[in-house]
C-alpha cells in the first residue's frame, strides 16, 4: 500500500479523501478491527524513490529462485507510474516473467494492459461476478455474451477463475452450496476463450472453506491470516500416499481432472477461434436463454461444442447452428455449409459438457 497525500492519493483513486497513514486501508484513517492490520503502506509517490530500487531488489530476489509470476495486490491504490517503470525493467532481466494486476474497475482494464503493461488482470468484475450472478440465480446467462463483448480484444489478457483468497469457496455455504454445481461455471471459465485459468487450492476437490478458524473465522473462505490447513486436501493426500485415489470415484475430482486434460489437450480450446451460439439459440427447442450458455471453440484440427446448463433440473436441448457459422468459421462441411446443423444434447443441472463437432 502507499501513503501518499490526500491529493496525491485523489488522483489515483477518486474515490479516495482521507486516508490512514500506517495501516489499515487506504480509504478511511479509521479502520475496522476486521480490516487489512497485515499491510503496511509504503509511498510509492514520488518518481523513482528509493523505495522503487528497494522493491525492484524483492522481484529480482524471487526471481532468480525461478518465481516465474507475482500477482500484484490493489494496484488501483498504487501510482500506475510505478508498474509502468517496474514491469520493463524487470522484463530487461527476465524476460519470461509474468505480472498479474488486481483491478476491480472494468472502465481500467485497458490502461493496465496497454498502457502500464501487465500481462494478465483479474477479471474478477466480469465474468466471476457475472458467473456467481448467474449460479446465484441473481442473473440470466445472457450477462457471460455481455461480459466478453465489452471485453473485445482484452479477452486473452484476462486470468478467469472460479475460486480465490479474496472470494469464498464455490462449495461454501455462502455460495453454490454444493461443488457439483460448479461445473457450469467452470466450463465457461476454463473453456469460453484463450484467456488463462487459476486453479484455487483444493477446489478440484470440492473444499468447503466452512472451518471456524483462527483470525478469518467461518465465512466460506480459506484463511490466509492463519497457520491452517484444509481437511479435502489432507484426505486427498492421504489417498494417494496410500494408493487408493487413482481410482476414486469422486465426481468433483474426477470432472475436474476430465476438464483440465482437454484444456491441456486440445488445440481448440489452446489457441481456438470462439462462437457464442447463443443469439441463434433463444428459440430452440429446450434451451432457456437465461439458464444455458453454448459456445465452439474451432480451429482446423477440431471444432468441439460446449453447453452449460445453469438450471437445477436437467435439459435435452437442441442446439442450431447455422450454416453461416460453419462458413464464418471456415469449416468445410458441404451439407453444414447449406443446411446448417442440429445437434440434440442432455445435460444435468449446473453441469457442463463437451463434444466433438
Amino acid at each position: 500500500m502507499d501513503f501518499c497525500s490526500n491529493e496525491e492519493l485523489n488522483r489515483i483513486s477518486p474515490s479516495t479523501k482521507i486516508t490512514a497513514k500506517a495501516t489499515g486501508n487506504t480509504f478511511t484513517p479509521s479502520p475496522s478491527e476486521n480490516d487489512w492490520y497485515e499491510t503496511v503502506k509504503i509511498n510509492y509517490c514520488n518518481f523513482h524513490t528509493s523505495t522503487w530500487d528497494k522493491m525492484a531488489e524483492i522481484i529480482r530476489f524471487w526471481a532468480s529462485k525461478g518465481v516465474d509470476g507475482f500477482r500484484c495486490d490493489m494496484v488501483e491504490l498504487v501510482p500506475s507510474e510505478f508498474f509502468q517503470w517496474l514491469i520493463p525493467t524487470m522484463k530487461q532481466e527476465f524476460p519470461d516473467l509474468i505480472f498479474i494486476a488486481e483491478v476491480y474497475v472494468k472502465d481500467l482494464y485497458r490502461k493496465y494492459i496497454e498502457e502500464v503493461g501487465f500481462d494478465y488482470l483479474y477479471d474478477k468484475s466480469g465474468l466471476y461476478d457475472s458467473l456467481r450472478s448467474i449460479v446465484e440465480h441473481q442473473n440470466s446467462a445472457r450477462a457471460i455474451t455481455s461480459n466478453w463483448q465489452f471485453l473485445g480484444d482484452l479477452q486473452p489478457r484476462m486470468l478467469n477463475f472460479l475460486e480465490n483468497h479474496d472470494e469464498q469457496r464455490f462449495a461454501s455455504d455462502f455460495f453454490g452450496k454444493d461443488a457439483y454445481r460448479s461445473f457450469a461455471a467452470l466450463y465457461v471459465s476454463l473453456f469460453l476463450n484463450t484467456s488463462a485459468f487459476m486453479l484455487y487450492f483444493g477446489e478440484e476437490v470440492g473444499e468447503k472453506g466452512m472451518d471456524h478458524e483462527g483470525f478469518s473465522g467461518r465465512d466460506g473462505r480459506t484463511t490466509i491470516f492463519d497457520w491452517w490447513s484444509v481437511k479435502s486436501l489432507r484426505d486427498l493426500y492421504a489417498s494417494i500416499q496410500k494408493g487408493k485415489y487413482t481410482k476414486s470415484t469422486d465426481k468433483v475430482f474426477k470432472k475436474y481432472t476430465k476438464a483440465m486434460q482437454l484444456a491441456a489437450s486440445s488445440k481448440a480450446v489452446q489457441e481456438g477461434s470462439t462462437y457464442d451460439l447463443c443469439w441463434c439459440n433463444n428459440e430452440s427447442n429446450g434451451f432457456n436463454p437465461d439458464k444455458h450458455f453454448a459456445f465452439l471453440r474451432h480451429t482446423e484440427e477440431e471444432t468441439l461444442l460446449f453447453v452449460a446448463n445453469f438450471s437445477y433440473e436437467p435439459a435435452t436441448i437442441h442446439i442450431n447452428i447455422p450454416s453461416h457459422v460453419f462458413e464464418h468459421l471456415g469449416i468445410n462441411d458441404d451439407k453444414a455449409l447449406k443446411e446448417g446443423k442440429t445437434v440434440k444434447v442432455q445435460v444435468d443441472g449446473f453441469d457442463g459438457l463437451s463434444m466433438q463437432l
